[in-house]
């Protein structure tokens, strides 16, 4: 192995870039996302859960999760189910359709 590219890397080998799952959208789980290599693909997976986020190839996985690291989260309650919506990417929201009742809602923001 003169280059590092002969290097085969195990079916459950593991990258060294932790993100916690609530940085993905679920803030109701307190798990962390692991980079799981199966062959050339790498499943982002919550190791409290079980939750596979995502799938991407294997070379992909690093830059990945490290764009997980970095997202904005914005979250809103449904004015007509009371659901928790998380919004992973933006900072804030201001209309939405609910992820629970799948209705629209405006965000009323309180006056200052």
């Amino acid at each position: 192995m003169k280059d590092g590219s002969d290097h085969k890397m195990s079916s459950r080998e593991k990258l060294s870039v932790i993100v916690g799952q609530a940085q993905t959208g679920n803030l109701e789980c307190c798990g962390l996302i692991l980079s799981e290599i199966d062959g050339d693909v790498a499943h982002l997976t919550c190791n409290e859960c079980g939750t596979i986020v995502c799938s991407v190839p294997k070379t992909e996985a690093w830059t990945t999760l490290s764009q997980m690291v970095v997202r904005e989260i914005s979250s809103a309650t449904c004015s007509h189910c009371g659901g928790y919506n998380v919004f992973s990417g933006f900072s804030s929201v201001s209309t939405y359709r609910c992820q629970h009742c799948r209705k629209g809602s405006i965000v009323i923001l309180p006056r200052q």
